[in-house]
C-alpha cells in the first residue's frame, strides 16, 4: 500500500452525490426513462469518475471511497459489472448520501469512519470533472512541500 512520508496511508474520496442539476440535459436520456449519476456519464466509453478510480490504482491508491446520492445504483452496477478494481488490490467503497451532506460533509464524515489518521494523505476528487491532472505529480509535491494541504486546480 502506498504510504505517505510520515508512515500513513493514502486513501482518496471521489465526491459523486450531487444531484446534477446543472448537466441533467446530459445525464437524463430519454425524458428520465434512463438518468444516471453525473460521475456516471462517459468520457471515450468509460464513466468520468471511473477515470480518476484508474489513475489512483495507477499510483499506487488502493482505498477508494465514493459517496452517492442522485440515481447511486447506476454507479453501483457499473462498478459490480465493468469497473471492479479488486484485481488491481483496490477497495472501493460506496457511501449512499440519504441527504445531501454538503461539499466537504461526506468527506469528513468518511475519513472519520474510516478512521484516517493525521499522517494519512488523503486525495479529495470531484467525481464529475475530466482531467489530465496527473496525481502522481501532485502527491509527490504535496510530500517534498510537507504541506498540511495541497490544493489542485487544472
Amino acid at each position: 500500500m502506498l504510504a505517505s512520508p510520515a508512515g500513513g496511508v493514502v486513501r482518496a474520496i471521489i465526491l459523486s452525490a450531487g444531484a446534477g442539476t446543472r448537466a441533467r440535459h446530459l445525464t437524463d436520456r430519454d425524458r428520465n426513462k434512463f438518468p444516471m449519476a453525473k460521475p456516471r456519464f462517459p468520457i471515450i466509453q468509460t464513466p468520468v469518475m471511473h477515470h480518476f478510480a484508474l489513475e489512483l490504482a495507477r499510483i499506487g491508491v488502493k482505498r477508494i471511497c465514493a459517496n452517492l446520492h442522485s440515481n447511486p445504483e447506476t454507479i453501483e452496477n457499473y462498478y459490480r459489472t465493468f469497473g471492479d478494481l479488486s484485481s488491481r488490490g483496490i477497495e472501493m467503497k460506496f457511501y449512499l448520501e440519504s441527504q445531501l451532506m454538503g461539499t466537504m460533509g461526506s468527506a469528513v464524515k468518511w475519513m472519520v469512519e474510516e478512521g484516517v489518521a493525521n499522517n494519512d494523505t488523503v486525495f479529495v476528487l470531484s467525481g464529475d470533472i475530466a482531467t489530465n491532472a496527473d496525481l502522481g505529480t501532485i502527491l509527490q509535491q504535496h510530500h517534498d512541500s510537507d504541506a498540511d494541504i495541497t490544493v489542485g486546480f487544472d
